[in-house]
C-alpha cells in the first residue's frame, strides 16, 4: 500500500521505517514543522515535570541542560504515554511515570493527583505553543501550582512535497495517517483545491482519535475515515491491516460519523 505520513519529523521517519519494514510504500508529508524555543525556566525549583508529547520531552531536556542544574533530570516526570516517556528517557530523565490507562490531559491530571501532593511544590509543565488540552487548568482546580513553559512551536506546512502532490492528484495514495487535529487541518488546507477529488478518490484517512476525525471536511465520505481503537500508533497502524486484509483493528462504528459524540475531553498528542 502507498501511505502518506503527516506527523512531524523525526517521528514521521520512525513511522515510515516501521511501515517500510512491513512492505509498504511510504511518502513523507510532515504537515507540522517543530521549532525548539529557548524560554527561561522559573527560578524556583519544581517537584515534578509534566509532559504531553515527545516534542515536549525533547524541549524539556534542552531547557534543563541550559538551566545548568545538575539534578534537573532527576526530577519525577509524568508523561502522557509510552512514546513521550521514551522521548523523556532519550532526553536524560530517569524517574518517569506513565498512566496505565491510555488517554490525554484528563487521564494525566488524575494520575498526577494520585501521586503528587499539591503542597509539595510547583509543577513544571513544558508544552508546545498551541495545545488542545487543559492539563494546567485541571491541576490548578485541584489545588496545584502549575508553571507552564512553552518549549517549542509547531508551524503548519502550506504545501505538499512534490511526490505526495503527484500521488494525490493521480489517486495513487491508499491511506493518509493523521496523528493530531493540527496535522489534519494543515493537510486539508494544503489540499483545499483537491477536496472534491479526494472525496471521490480511493484514499482512506486514518485518525488517531475521534476528535481528529471530526476535523476532516464534510465532503470526505465517513466510510473512508477510520479511527484507531486506542490513541496509540500500534492501534492506528492496525487500521492499515483492516484495509489490506479486512481483518480487525478498527471497528465499524469507529468512524467520523460518530466522532463528535465520542470525543474525549483530552487527547494524547495534544501538542501537535
Amino acid at each position: 500500500m502507498r501511505i502518506v505520513v503527516t506527523r512531524p519529523l523525526p517521528g514521521a521517519q520512525r513511522t515510515a521505517n516501521r511501515l517500510a519494514a512491513a512492505g509498504h510504500d511510504v511518502l513523507l508529508a510532515p504537515m507540522i514543522e517543530v521549532r525548539m524555543l529557548s524560554p527561561a525556566l522559573p527560578a524556583a525549583d519544581f517537584q515534578a515535570l509534566l509532559l504531553t508529547s515527545a516534542n515536549a520531552a525533547h524541549a524539556a531536556g534542552l531547557l534543563c541542560k541550559s538551566r545548568g542544574t545538575e539534578n534537573s533530570a532527576a526530577h519525577a516526570v509524568f508523561a502522557v504515554g509510552e512514546r513521550t516517556a521514551e522521548a523523556a528517557r532519550e532526553a536524560g530523565f530517569t524517574d518517569i511515570h506513565v498512566p496505565s490507562t491510555p488517554g490525554g490531559a484528563d487521564v494525566l491530571a488524575a494520575f498526577v493527583a494520585r501521586h503528587v501532593k499539591p503542597g509539595g511544590g510547583a509543577l513544571l509543565y513544558v508544552s508546545g505553543r498551541d495545545t488542545t488540552g487543559d492539563l494546567d487548568a485541571q491541576l490548578e482546580r485541584r489545588g496545584y501550582t502549575v508553571n507552564r513553559v512553552i518549549g517549542y512551536a509547531a508551524e503548519q506546512a502550506t504545501r505538499f512535497p512534490e511526490a505526495v502532490a503527484e500521488s494525490l492528484a493521480q489517486d495513487r495514495v491508499d491511506a493518509v495517517l493523521f496523528y493530531s487535529a493540527r496535522t489534519a487541518q494543515a493537510f486539508f488546507r494544503a489540499a483545499s483545491d483537491q477536496t472534491a477529488a479526494l472525496a471521490r478518490a480511493k484514499t482512506r484517512f486514518l485518525c488517531l482519535s475521534p476528535a481528529i476525525a471530526a476535523m476532516l471536511p464534510d465532503e470526505i465520505p465517513a466510510e473512508r475515515v477510520l479511527v484507531a481503537e486506542s490513541p496509540d500508533e500500534s492501534a492506528l497502524l492496525a487500521c492499515i491491516e483492516r484495509i489490506r486484509c479486512q481483518g480487525s483493528g478498527c471497528t465499524g462504528d469507529n468512524n467520523r460519523a460518530d466522532a463528535d459524540a465520542r470525543r474525549p475531553s483530552g487527547q494524547r498528542g495534544q501538542d501537535g
